[in-house]
């Protein structure tokens, strides 16, 4: 019995990590590489503005209460996922980046959220 509920187990765990390795390739692939396209740098207020709606499209289907806050600079999101847990966490993320300098000095368009191979030595980095 207890063999059984070890590979049963097993079989289980294969499952869920093959679920999550295949939400992870589509939050990357679909999701997130949409995002990180936005030249969101904090000066530029067209793109700060396209951010903050892609933010508020994309979390609205588990969120409610999303509420938008006139910020000194940008705006400030802040929302309450769905559920039924008393305890709170707060997740705090920037969505704005510094200016872009020097472009012509990146190994990739900074904007261009392309997924590549790491030149020799940065591959060996954290």
């Amino acid at each position: 019995m207890r063999l059984k509920i070890l590979i049963y187990m097993n079989n289980q765990s294969s499952k869920i990590e093959e679920i999550i390795r295949n939400a992870n390739k589509k939050f990357i692939e679909e999701d997130l590489t949409n995002f990180l396209k936005i030249s969101s740098y904090t000066l530029n207020k067209e793109a700060i503005i396209e951010a903050k709606d892609f933010i508020i499209s994309y979390i609205s289907d588990f969120c409610e209460d999303i509420k938008e806050i006139e910020g000194e600079i940008n705006p400030l999101l802040l929302a309450k996922v769905k559920g039924k847990i008393k305890d709170s966490l707060l997740i705090y993320m920037m969505y704005d980046t510094q200016p872009v300098n020097k472009e012509n000095k990146w190994i990739s368009n900074p904007f261009g959220a392309e997924v590549t191979q790491l030149p020799k030595p940065l591959d060996r980095l954290g």
